[in-house]
């Protein structure tokens, strides 16, 4: 019998050690490029600059980019992970809104509940992250996140038969118009 018949079990183990060793560097290769593409395309030094270069050329009218290449869209979030996180995350929360309103029907109790707890998570998120690069807006974002946190909280009080003179369906209306 010929020795490379004979060495096919060598063979085998050779070509599973040489298939993982090429997986092995492949994978490697590939996260430490991810790694590296991920720290320049966070870095906040560079979006800043960037941005701010944008914003003068516009200004001073040099270059339309500004409106033609929809800059504001991107413009208003910190560099970063917020930059490429909270768009994505924003959509996925008013997805999940209709989803809630619609799936749930006529259950008012579940629907407040499932909502108040997806504006928590959104506050939380807001907290933790801080999205924008204005303080006003963040705070703005914050405060709008607490209050409708709030009107929830008074929806799940008042669907639940707590009875307070705040929810006489009147004054109820009127003061959730105010808010």
């Amino acid at each position: 019998m010929p020795s490379f018949i004979q060495g096919g079990q060598d063979l085998k183990t050779v070509g599973i050690t040489m298939t993982s060793l090429a997986f092995g560097i492949v994978v490697i290769y590939n996260v430490v490029l991810g790694i590296q593409v991920f720290k320049r395309a966070t870095s906040v030094d560079l979006h800043e600059s960037y941005l701010v270069k944008k914003e003068v050329e516009y200004t001073l009218g040099l270059s339309s980019n500004w409106s033609t290449h929809y800059f504001f869209f991107f413009s208003s979030y910190r560099g970063g992970v917020q930059r490429m996180v909270f768009r994505p995350f924003f959509n996925l929360f008013c997805v999940l809104l209709v989803a809630i309103h619609s799936s749930l029907g006529d259950n008012e109790a579940s629907k407040i509940f499932f909502i108040q707890a997806l504006f928590m998570l959104l506050m939380v998120f807001v907290l933790a992250f801080r999205p924008y690069r204005c303080l006003h807006s963040n705070a703005t974002l914050i405060l709008l996140t607490m209050l409708i946190n709030l009107v929830m909280f008074q929806l799940n009080l008042k669907i639940a038969g707590f009875s307070s003179a705040l929810f006489v369906d009147k004054y109820f209306y009127w003061m959730q118009l105010v808010q």
